[in-house]
């Protein structure tokens, strides 16, 4: 069964790497950066500057108040994603929505 199936990923705290891991360790390696701000108002914001920094594919940005429902995903071309996970009371996967936005370019 498709929902039975977990992957569980154990992340820690490190030092900010990511200008060497781009430009130096990995520069052809598919990097994704992790942004969580607690203002809405500014993570998309974020997120597409930290993008322009470091030259990296894509950010997973969150709200802290909403981490575990949703997110958004940010790539370096003209759109984004917003992925909306619902899960039980034991953390099983009940719905996911995806919906792509374009950018507005000033």
């Amino acid at each position: 069964n498709f929902l039975s199936l977990c992957v569980a990923i154990t992340m820690k705290m490190v030092p900010k790497m990511l200008s060497p891991l781009v430009k130096e360790w990995a520069p052809k390696a598919f990097v994704i950066s992790f942004k969580l701000e607690t203002d809405p108002l500014i993570l998309i914001d974020k997120s597409l500057k930290a993008l322009e920094k470091y030259r990296h594919q894509v950010v997973v940005a969150n709200i802290l108040e909403s981490r575990r429902t949703s997110a958004a995903v940010q790539n370096c071309l003209l759109f984004y994603s917003l992925v909306m996970v619902i899960v039980d009371c034991f953390e099983k996967v009940k719905y996911t929505e995806v919906k792509t936005f374009q950018r507005m370019i000033n």
